[in-house]
């Protein structure tokens, strides 16, 4: 081999196995793709710069300083509903507490006809038992028989407050226990 042909092949040889070994000595920092298809993947941390679509994600635990979705579901170990929100409705959110069979016990939602707020605890069976509501600005306890019957109302019509007993089905009210709200306590008429 002559001088010429050294000084050619030698320099190559060594870029050659300079470039067959570099990531031994030197691991890459950055890796770039348009596309990585793979089958199995193990990070030990990952970041995401700008969005992360996944048609389904499993993690033993999640960490964020935001979370935006339209419904979420907590679930047992044995897959059962424990929990479900829900923004999805017209009216507002809407929170569902399940026990062990998974039927709902209590709800939390927005009423639509007055658009304020009710929380519901229900029966096994899921009637409702007792409930915390708003009616017509003024705060309302009702306890409520298995069966719907009869309805003992705790709370305020704007001008008396007191205990009543609600039979929906002759749509009757009757008073039990009740006083007028006296005039200084009821908040002042705005000037027209």
């Amino acid at each position: 081999m002559t001088s010429r042909e050294r000084w050619t092949v030698y320099p190559l040889l060594i870029l050659a196995l300079g470039i067959a070994v570099r990531d031994k000595f030197w691991p890459a920092s950055l890796m770039r793709a348009r596309s990585l298809a793979v089958e199995t993947l193990q990070v030990e941390q990952a970041a995401v710069a700008a969005q992360l679509i996944v048609p389904k994600l499993k993690a033993n635990r999640i960490q964020g300083a935001l979370l935006e979705t339209n419904d979420l579901s907590i679930m047992a170990s044995d897959g059962t509903v424990r929990a479900s929100l829900s923004g999805q409705f017209v009216h507002g959110g809407h929170l569902i507490l399940y026990n062990r069979q998974g039927k709902p016990v209590l709800v939390a939602s927005v009423e639509p006809a007055s658009d304020t707020g009710i929380l519901e605890i229900l029966s096994g069976e899921g009637n409702p038992l007792v409930q915390l509501r708003s009616a017509a600005g003024h705060g309302v306890v009702n306890a409520v028989d298995r069966d719907g019957s009869a309805v003992c109302v705790l709370g305020s019509d704007g001008q008396t407050a007191g205990l009543f007993l609600e039979l929906p089905r002759t749509k009757k009210v009757l008073p039990l226990r009740t006083v007028p709200i006296p005039p200084e306590a009821a908040p002042p008429k705005a000037k027209p």
